[in-house]
């Protein structure tokens, strides 16, 4: 399909004609024209308004476009992305906001959007919700479950959502740079979220990572509820082939709705008997309220065959619950948690971002090229 678009105003086209196909049609216009009137010609299936043009008047054209033409989409093209902002373009009408420079794809894949919208089509898709979740704090599960996500998309759309609502710092993990929105925003808005509105809540880690962080206030965690996460990870999963859920270890109504829609549960622990300890209460817990004993994986991070508790022990005492083991990797991942900065991108032949491959050739292993697998392994993969 042929998506007609404006840039509005002209200048606005020195930051996207290049990211656009030549397939589409686009016009620019100056910054004099009314939107509504324009718009009120030939239907445009997409608005691209740069955040330099939203004077208090074209605000006010903003909003009343958007009320005339429901079914155009409005994209906000911003230099300036704080949560003022971004809660101002909301109010107007703009659901989804794109920081300039653009990643790359980025707006190709907004017309993506526009023509499934306007063909009515809705593709299969297929996505799987992960949790980590820690047996004790420290154990690294955040960390686990933020680096996973990065190396997943490689070749797959993936979001991170920090589900630790009062502490959570999982964006840190993998960028260095502070959430202009959060979980917290996100769910004030709830009854309009969309993809573009979550996709431009998230921090993008790498093109095809994004990152819902928790809320910067740990008092805003009341105001979020389990019908939220719900709602939330519905849109999430609609729209990214993995979602990756960072819990915190108390499993409250919140935790509880977001475990209802994951496909697999990975509780993380360490060899100590605090830890083996809370791993059989939680794998109890995860049984008493009804999930699926092959949904549940444990993690074994930090693993060393010299410790004093063995793996042999740790499978004995949680039975049939299978154990996946991370190896000890301590310099590694502290100075990838110091920077800011992904495992694999960090230390690429460290073990401990062999380990988190081989995890994640699992879960895609139709995706994995030997190419790929071989970055992670060597050229004998």
């Amino acid at each position: 399909m042929k998506i007609k678009a404006i840039l509005y105003p002209q200048s606005a086209s020195r930051l996207v004609l290049r990211d656009l196909p030549d397939v589409h049609e686009v016009s620019a216009v100056d910054a004099e024209g009314r939107l509504t009137t324009l718009l009120d010609g030939p239907s445009s299936q997409l608005v691209l308004v740069e955040d330099g043009a939203l004077g208090d008047s074209t605000l006010q054209q903003v909003e009343e476009a958007v009320r005339r033409h429901p079914t155009t989409t409005f994209v906000l093209l911003a230099q300036h992305h704080t949560p003022e902002f971004l809660l101002r373009a909301m109010r107007v009408g703009i659901r989804e906001v794109l920081r300039v420079p653009l990643a790359e794809r980025q707006l190709l894949e907004v017309i993506e959007r526009v023509e499934a919208k306007q063909s009515g089509a809705q593709p299969p898709h297929a996505c799987q919700v992960l949790a980590f979740l820690p047996c004790k704090g420290g154990n690294g599960a955040t960390f686990l479950g933020a680096n996973l996500g990065w190396i997943l998309a490689e070749r797959s759309r993936v979001l991170l959502i920090d589900l630790n609502l009062r502490f959570g710092d999982a964006l840190s993990f993998v960028h260095d740079a502070e959430a202009p929105s959060t979980l917290a925003d996100v769910t004030r808005h709830i009854a309009r979220l969309d993809a573009a509105l979550l996709a431009s809540s998230c921090v993008r880690a790498s093109p095809n990572y994004a990152v819902l962080a928790a809320p910067h206030d740990p008092s805003e965690a009341m105001d979020v509820t389990p019908a939220d996460i719900d709602a939330l990870i519905t849109v999430a999963v609609a729209n990214y082939d993995f979602v990756i859920l960072d819990l915190d270890r108390s499993l409250d109504p919140v935790a509880i709705r977001a475990l209802d829609r994951c496909d697999r549960i990975y509780p993380v622990m360490q060899a100590s008997v605090t830890d083996l300890r809370n791993a059989q209460k939680i794998k109890e817990l995860l049984r008493g309220l009804g999930y699926p004993p092959d949904r549940v994986e444990v993690i074994l991070n930090r693993h060393d065959k010299g410790s004093e508790i063995t793996l042999e022990q740790v499978r004995r005492a949680l039975g049939s619950t299978p154990v996946t083991t991370v190896p000890n990797a301590w310099v590694d991942a502290s100075t990838s948690a110091n920077r800011g900065d992904p495992i694999a991108k960090r230390a690429a032949s460290s073990s401990l971002t062999r380990a988190l491959a081989l995890l994640a050739r699992a879960l895609q292993p139709a995706e994995l090229p030997r190419g790929w697998v071989a970055r992670f392994f060597g050229r004998g993969a």
